[in-house]
């Protein structure tokens, strides 16, 4: 369990630093820019400061992924990238140290180096977030039976205290017998020295009976002696192994990666384990007895108190959910659960209890409670309106013109397709997450997958798509999927800037990457949605409220890019639009 617990800190540690060295290299990249273009010591020292860190980060991630051996091989090309372009950002600052311009190429150099990070970084990424996934499921099924181990192991200890009393009992009452045993010789020897005073002639007798009896007094003694000895070893070997006992149940409530802590039978905390210190930022001073209340969210700590109360006077296992505040003023759910250690009556001796923090799964769970019922929602949608219109066929059976007739079939054929297009969907989310998201490579027309891409959505909407590129592009791509990006993203912006009236498509050549971009001019994207609008099942909020969808389009296209071995993105600015891009290889 202990093994399992650190791969799964490791994993999320290789997470965290990786977005680390992402952010510090972007900050290295911007100070180099920023000393290029106007030749201030300052933002040298800035990109100084960044290239340290990252150095550091890429030794400690390194040494995080060793057990991981294709993580170990993506980081290695990540390791790669980044000192590449650390040594040419080194040359630019030399050469701008001489020349006094800043080319054009230097910065192209910077971005497609960015972009292949961020394409290593997004597979190193997704690659560790699936181990962390099967790391965390070990951890899970090894964290399940730790609690009834505790317990038996505090049952096992108790129960030799107990053996152990009753053998030390034993042995004192054994030692009265013997010393009761001893009294009555010594009383039998006073009156033998009595007998010999008053008969001299039966003093040869007496000295023989008198011998006989000191030496078995002698002997008496000795037992005596060898029994006390072999007493005080046995009270000094069970206080040792009592000791020992309680050492090594307080080491497990330590290594546990929960939240553990002991109380005594009426509920005062008597220990925490130094995962509670850590999660709280607090002391045992300001937490023990009932002080732990002060971490309890305010709107939960009736509810706590109630529960904690109702399992002690129950005197048996109970369990309960509430939020717990973090050293950082966040408040995250925990499943808290606590049982009784008791003795051979059956009286309560301590309390242990655990508190594991469930707060991601509480998240997937609104996660998937909220894709049900959107799934739901947009799919009643279009079989309402398809139902509707055939029910006014029927009724209108004997009556309709070839005109109404007409109308009424192309409205149904809207509703068939929106039901079929949202049903795609759901199949292309599935073979996503099972990771049979295959493609079909061909040697195709870049102009043409646009133009057909575009076909449908300019008949159907007034927006001016103006389309720019080479017409002879030619890339090898699964032109289907390609396709389906494209709509997805002209369908967006037709979707969330209805006033934009033009929709720009440029592509071109960019390097050995083909960049594609779908420019609309509507109201743009808040800065802070950004970094979420690729996540699955995530829908924009605009003017306060939210179009319809499942929220997977943008996930799936992103998916179906990173196959391609390219990269996908937005830039946005609030009033001025939004441009979605992405790139893969042209060959």
């Amino acid at each position: 369990m202990l093994k399992s617990g650190k791969l799964v800190e490791n994993s999320y540690g290789v997470i965290s630093k990786t977005d680390s060295i992402v952010t510090l290299m972007k900050d290295a990249e911007a100070s180099q820019y920023g000393y290029l273009l106007t030749n201030k010591i300052e933002f040298l020292k800035l990109y100084n400061n960044s290239e340290k860190k990252v150095m550091v980060l890429l030794r400690e991630t390194e040494y995080l992924i060793a057990d991981h051996q294709m993580g170990v091989m993506t980081f290695s090309k990540i390791k790669a990238v980044i000192k590449g372009r650390l040594s040419v950002i080194k040359l630019a600052i030399t050469n701008r140290q001489i020349v006094d311009t800043l080319s054009k190429d230097q910065v192209i150099a910077g971005m497609i180096a960015m972009q292949t990070l961020n394409s290593l970084v997004v597979q190193a990424l997704s690659g560790e977030k699936l181990l962390l996934q099967e790391r965390l499921l070990a951890y899970e099924t090894f964290s399940k039976s730790i609690l009834t181990i505790i317990i038996i192991s505090a049952a096992v200890a108790f129960a030799i205290s107990v053996a152990s009393y009753t053998k030390v009992t034993s042995t004192i009452t054994d030692l009265e017998a013997l010393r009761k045993i001893l009294f009555i010789k010594e009383q039998e020897t006073t009156g033998l020295n009595e007998k010999l005073s008053a008969a001299n002639e039966a003093i040869t007798s007496a000295n023989i009976e008198l011998l006989n009896n000191n030496t078995e007094l002698a002997n008496s003694r000795n037992r005596l002696i060898a029994l006390t000895n072999n007493l005080a070893n046995q009270v000094n070997s069970r206080t040792e192994e009592l000791a020992l006992s309680e050492s090594r149940f307080r080491l497990i409530l330590q290594v546990l990666p929960q939240i553990a802590w002991t109380n005594t039978p009426e509920g005062d905390v008597d220990f925490y384990n130094q995962k509670w210190f850590s999660y709280t930022g607090m002391g045992f001073d300001e937490t023990k007895n009932q002080g732990w209340q002060k971490v309890i969210h305010p709107d939960d700590l009736d509810f706590n108190i109630q529960c904690f109360k109702t399992i002690i006077e129950s005197e048996e296992q109970g369990e309960f959910e509430i939020r717990e505040r973090r050293y950082d003023g966040d408040y995250r759910c925990h499943l808290v659960k606590m049982a009784p250690l008791k003795n051979e009556e059956g009286d309560v001796q301590m309390w242990v209890g655990t508190a594991t923090d469930i707060e991601d799964i509480k998240q997937l769970q609104r996660q998937k409670d909220d894709f049900i019922n959107i799934t739901s929602h947009e799919l009643k949608t279009p079989l309402t309106s398809l139902k509707s219109t055939i029910q006014l066929i029927e009724a209108m059976q004997g009556n309709l013109t070839e005109k109404h007739l007409s109308t009424l079939i192309v409205r149904a054929g809207k509703g068939v397709n929106k039901l079929a297009y949202l049903i795609d969907e759901l199949l292309y989310i599935g073979k996503v997450n099972e990771g049979q998201l295959n493609l079909n490579m061909e040697r195709v027309n870049l102009m043409d997958i646009i133009r057909d891409s575009c076909s449908g959505i300019s008949m159907a909407t007034e927006f001016q798509i103006n389309i720019i590129g080479d017409e002879n592009f030619g890339v090898l791509v699964d032109p289907d999927r390609i396709e389906q990006v494209v709509i997805n993203l002209v369908n967006n912006a037709v979707k969330y800037a209805p006033l934009s009236e033009v929709i720009d498509i440029n592509f071109q050549a960019h390097g050995s990457y083909a960049l594609v971009q779908v420019t609309d001019y509507g109201p743009g994207i808040p800065e802070d949605k950004l970094p979420f609008l690729f996540d699955r099942y995530y829908r924009v909020q605009m003017g306060g409220s939210q179009h319809s969808g499942l929220g997977i389009g943008l996930y799936i296209s992103s998916e179906i890019i990173k196959k391609h071995g390219g990269v996908i993105g937005v830039n946005s600015e609030l009033g001025r639009g939004s441009t979605f891009w992405f790139t893969f290889p042209i060959s």
